[in-house]
């Protein structure tokens, strides 16, 4: 019978213990959404195809509000987390769920309408399924195809050959967008798209950050180990530190619910190299 070695394993306690050391003001612990999950699982959610889309800026200027938290304001549009388990493929769950929020958040639907990552994953094919995609190539795949309702392909957490039709009802058309636009030029451009609905953003990874509990995050410790896409929800302040606030695609069993915080305004593990604003139709 196979059985892991200690040494085997991501999450050890002698890194968490030079944690401890460095008195963080975020909280970290060895998460029980990663227990048991080695090394090799735990680098394999990430993208380590870390291309940039290289598009122009697009400069946002306008009056915002000091703070701006979609979670309390509009919780039937946002507050609500996927779990990608073991199929890395932030580039679909970004897509699908900034279409779900933010089409809910502009009332263009009725009421919030789950998205499907699953035909995002299996039939945008200039991406690599569950080995994760590129920012440029999913938002022109949303322009030009779309994507349709979980209801109509739902999440099975692994990549199946791409289909037209629903799998238990009548078929559909497609939802699509009507492009993006990268608005990371500064902190108050991401700021100021922000009050027209979530942002798709992108981070480096970096060990420290797979223990992360709560708190507003920032890299102390550790190697960096690939990339995630998520989506910017809101942003604050609190004693005196300026935050992102983060949805992730790891379930409600992580982090704050779900979501994350991260330090705002100093481009902290690349957070404000690039991010998108999706035009919706």
């Amino acid at each position: 019978m196979f059985v892991l070695v200690q040494s085997q394993l991501f999450h050890q306690q002698q890194f968490l213990d030079q944690l401890n050391q460095l008195n963080l003001s975020w909280k970290h612990a060895i998460p029980s959404r990663f227990e048991g999950y080695t090394k090799t699982q735990i680098y394999s959610l990430f993208n380590h195809n870390q291309e940039l889309a290289n598009i122009p800026k697009t400069i946002l200027r306008g009056e915002v509000p000091s703070s701006l938290d979609y979670r309390v304001t509009s919780p039937e549009c946002v507050d609500v987390i996927r779990d990608m388990k073991g199929c890395h493929s932030h580039h679909a769950f970004v897509m699908a769920n900034i279409l779900s929020d933010n089409r809910c958040l502009n009332k263009i639907d009725k009421t919030r309408i789950q998205y499907s990552e699953q035909y995002i994953q299996n039939c945008d094919t200039s991406d690599v399924q569950c080995n994760g995609g590129t920012a440029k190539v999913v938002q022109r795949f949303m322009k030009f195809t779309g994507t349709v309702t979980d209801r109509c392909q739902p999440l099975k957490n692994a990549y199946a050959k791409c289909s037209d039709h629903c799998w238990d009802r009548d078929d559909e058309d497609n939802t699509k967008t009507k492009g993006f636009e990268d608005i990371c030029y500064d902190e108050e451009s991401i700021m100021v798209g922000l009050q027209s609905g979530t942002v798709h953003a992108g981070m480096f990874i970096y060990e420290d950050f797979m223990y992360y509990e709560s708190g507003i995050y920032y890299h102390a410790l550790g190697k960096s180990i690939g990339a995630q896409f998520f989506q910017i929800v809101g942003y604050g302040e609190e004693n005196n530190v300026k935050y992102w606030i983060g949805k992730n695609y790891l379930g409600r069993n992580w982090g704050e619910d779900g979501f994350f915080r991260i330090v705002r305004g100093q481009n902290e593990s690349n957070v404000e190299e690039e991010c998108f604003l999706t035009k919706l139709e």
